[in-house]
C-alpha cells in the first residue's frame, strides 16, 4: 500500500535547494561499512560513532564529505548506487512491514515530496488493505483509516479536523478494550456533527495560542541554533520569535496574525495533505499501540504548530522589509515545512523522552492540544 503519488518521486539531486546531504545525522549500517572496507577502506574514515550509532562525520560546513561542489554524491559518481548507506538509498521513502505486506510512504522533510503533494489533483492510497491483514493491530489500522477520512473532509479547516482526530483518540484511550465494532459509532453523521459543534464552541484566546506556539518553536529550534545547524533558515526568524517573548504591541500583533492567517489559507489544500501524509506514515508503526498513536498525533501537532510559527515569522520579516502588504510565497511555506520536519524527525524513543521531560503528563488533555492547534 502506498500513496498514489509515491512512484512519481524523483530525487532532484544537484537541482535541490535543500540537499539531504547536510546538517543532519546520516546513519551508516554495518553492511555498508563492510562493503566500504572491501572496496576502499579509507571511506570508513568518514564514519564516527556517536551515542551508539555509526554516522557520517560532517565536515566544517556541516555537509557530508562525499557531497561534491556540484551537489552530486561522490560515492555514486565513483562507485555507483550500491555503495550508498541504506539511509541515503531509501530517503525520503519510509517502509513498514506488516506480516505478508508492506506499506510505503514519502516523508515530508524533502522539498520534492512537498512539491508532489502540492501538485497532485487528489491524494489517496493504492491497494487499501483489510483490517484483518494487520493482525493484532487490526483495530488500530481502522482507527488510522478513520483519521485519514476525517482529515480529508473539506468542509472543515485542517486545524479543526486535527482537533477532532485528537478527541477521537482520547475517547478511545479511555475505553477498557477496543474492538472494530466500536468504531462504527464514530462514522455516524450524528457523532460527527455533534463533535464538530463542540469544537466550534471551544474558546481559545488567539494570543495565548500564539504565545504557546512561539515558546514551542523556540524550544524546538534552540539546540539547532546553538549548534549552528540550519542557520540560514533559523537565525533570522529565531530573532523575530525571540522578540515576542518580550513586551509587544498586542493590537499590531493581532492585526498581523489576522493578515497572515488569510494569506496562509491559500495553502489549505497543501496543509491538509501534509497532515494526511504524516497521519498515514507516522501513526501506525509495526508493533505500536494506541498510546503510541496518541503520542504521534501530539508530536504532529507540535510539528505543525512550529511550521505555522516559522512561516509566520518569515512572512513578518519579509513584510517589514517590503514596508507593507506582503503575499506568502509558496517557496517560504515549502522551505519551513521541510526545515521543521527535519528538526522534528526524532525516533520514537526520543519523542517520548522529549514529551515526558517537557510536559507534566505524557498524554495531553484536549485543551492543550487545542491551544497549539487553534
Amino acid at each position: 500500500m502506498k500513496p498514489n503519488y509515491y512512484d512519481k518521486f524523483r530525487c532532484t539531486a544537484d537541482r535541490c535547494g535543500f540537499t539531504c546531504c547536510q546538517q543532519w545525522k546520516i546513519a551508516v549500517d554495518g553492511e555498508t561499512r563492510a562493503r566500504w572496507g572491501k572496496v576502499e577502506p579509507s571511506l570508513c574514515n568518514a564514519v564516527e560513532e556517536k551515542e551508539g550509532e555509526h554516522i557520517i562525520a560532517l565536515n566544517e560546513n556541516r555537509r557530508c564529505p562525499f557531497l561534491e561542489e556540484t551537489g552530486l554524491c561522490g560515492l555514486v559518481l565513483r562507485y555507483g548506487d550500491e555503495m550508498l548507506p541504506e539511509t541515503c538509498d531509501i530517503f525520503p521513502r519510509e517502509i513498514h512491514d506488516f506480516g505478508a505486506f508492506r506499506e510505503y510512504a514519502l516523508v515530508s522533510c524533502c522539498p520534492a515530496v512537498i512539491d508532489l503533494m502540492y501538485g497532485e489533483e487528489s491524494i489517496s492510497l493504492t491497494d487499501v488493505r483489510n483490517a484483518g491483514d494487520y493482525g493484532e493491530q487490526a483495530v488500530l489500522s481502522e482507527v488510522r483509516r478513520l483519521m485519514l477520512d476525517w482529515m480529508e473532509r473539506e468542509e472543515n479547516s485542517p486545524n479543526k479536523n486535527l482537533l477532532m482526530i485528537f478527541y477521537l483518540l482520547l475517547d478511545l484511550y479511555e475505553k477498557d478494550e477496543l474492538c472494530l465494532e466500536q468504531l462504527s459509532a464514530y462514522r455516524e453523521t450524528g457523532f460527527w456533527e455533534e463533535l464538530s459543534a463542540a469544537v466550534d464552541g471551544a474558546v481559545t484566546d488567539l494570543l495565548d495560542s500564539f504565545t504557546e506556539r512561539n515558546e514551542l518553536f523556540l524550544d524546538l529550534s534552540e539546540n539547532y541554533r546553538r549548534e549552528g545547524l540550519y542557520r540560514e533558515y533559523l537565525e533570522e526568524i529565531g530573532e523575530v520569535a525571540g522578540k515576542f517573548s518580550e513586551r509587544c504591541d498586542r493590537e499590531k500583533l493581532c492585526e498581523a496574525l489576522s493578515q497572515f492567517e488569510q494569506a496562509f489559507l491559500s495553502y489549505r489544500k497543501l496543509v491538509r495533505r501534509f497532515l494526511w501524509s504524516e497521519l498515514y506514515s507516522e501513526t501506525l508503526p509495526p508493533g505500536g499501540d494506541l498510546e503510541d498513536m496518541l503520542i504521534a498525533v501530539q508530536w504532529l501537532a507540535m510539528e505543525y504548530a512550529a511550521i505555522r510559527h516559522a512561516v509566520f515569522c518569515a512572512w513578518l520579516g519579509q513584510r517589514e522589509e517590503s514596508g507593507g502588504q506582503m503575499p506568502l510565497p509558496y517557496e517560504t511555506v515549502r522551505q519551513y515545512m521541510t526545515v521543521v520536519s527535519r528538526m522534528t524527525g526524532y525516533d520514537d524513543e526520543d519523542i517520548r523522552a522529549y514529551l515526558e521531560n517537557s510536559f507534566e503528563r505524557l498524554i495531553w488533555d484536549w485543551g492543550y492540544f487545542a491551544l497549539i492547534t487553534y
